[in-house]
């Protein structure tokens, strides 16, 4: 399997537009859907207080996956 990680961030009190989003993605990527989960919320432990300093609000968390698993039949 092939997983990346995503998270979107919007600024607080404002519409969730284009102008108002961001999106941070993981530099990494990931075997397992649980390494992809546990990557985003190592990340909105590490960067979450200061996104809220800077005016950010976490709106939603994505794991993403790229490959399907083979069949060995």
């Amino acid at each position: 399997m092939l997983y990346t990680a995503a998270i979107m961030v919007c600024l607080i009190d404002k519409p969730r537009t284009y102008d108002n989003c961001q999106i941070i993605n993981a530099h990494f990527k990931y075997k397992t859907e649980e390494q992809c989960w546990l990557a985003i919320n190592g990340q909105v432990q590490y960067q979450g207080e200061n996104m809220l300093k800077v005016g950010y609000e976490l709106v939603d968390g994505k794991c993403i996956k790229w490959l399907e698993e083979k069949s060995d039949i």
